[in-house]
């Protein structure tokens, strides 16, 4: 996914990027006098893993994207990050860190988001970031049950969901996935648009579509549910 931004932005630029491969959470990566290993996160991202940089001045910990209160049957955790070197600088996101309020956890997520798929009586448009592989996964693998078809929106949710499945993490049967031309070839009922635009960015598939409704336009009498895998404060 790296590699493809790159090239979207400048052509030929990834001959100049050197990748290495993690293939083990216990590896290590040496560059002069620092030294990057890696640990176990809980998010919904799929392979998320949080950065250990030691150097010579202090060991900077990145959690990377994270989130706590998942549903996991194993849990991590996070103990061995106290006996590091020290000093010790730690990175994290604020999103919702001012939220008192108890957590969604992903089983709940997951039962009211069935239970709307199941139930819709016209087309569910869903947006959300296309760097969301295991939940679109998700999302796919429970239309192919109900007997959905899904229709990919937006540039880099196509390009993203076109590298999850050449890797292998997302698998559907051919004809669960449509062409988003291709929605008003059935029953509203039958259909299942995902989407950018979770983020509200200008360029995002959403705020296109509603500049340019032709093809996936709401039109008057016909029932459509919305939603949105948003951040905070967007």
């Amino acid at each position: 996914m790296i590699k493809d931004r790159l090239e979207d932005h400048k052509k030929g630029s990834t001959k100049q990027l050197r990748t290495v491969q993690i293939k083990s959470i216990k590896d290590k990566l040496n560059c002069g006098k620092f030294q990057a290993s890696f640990f176990e996160v809980e998010h919904s991202i799929m392979d998320s893993v949080g950065v250990i940089l030691k150097t010579p001045a202090a060991t900077a910990i990145h959690m990377g994207d994270w989130t706590l209160g998942t549903d996991s049957k194993k849990r991590i955790s996070y103990e061995h990050l106290s006996s590091l070197p020290r000093p010790t600088i730690l990175l994290v996101e604020s999103l919702g860190s001012t939220n008192n309020k108890p957590l969604s956890t992903e089983k709940e997520m997951w039962k009211n988001l069935r239970e709307i798929l199941s139930k819709a009586r016209g087309r569910v448009i869903i947006a959300t970031f296309s760097s969301q592989i295991k939940r679109i996964k998700g999302i796919i693998s429970y239309a192919q049950i109900i007997n959905k078809k899904v229709a990919l929106d937006g540039y880099s949710m196509k390009k993203n969901i076109a590298i999850a499945r050449k890797l292998g993490y997302v698998k559907a049967a051919k004809d669960t996935l449509i062409d988003i031309r291709k929605i008003n070839d059935y029953p509203d009922d039958k259909i299942i648009v995902l989407c950018t635009g979770a983020g509200r960015k200008q360029s995002s598939a959403f705020k296109n579509r509603q500049r340019q409704p032709q093809i996936s336009q709401i039109k008057k009498k016909r029932h459509c549910c919305l939603l949105f895998f948003c951040c905070p404060g967007k």
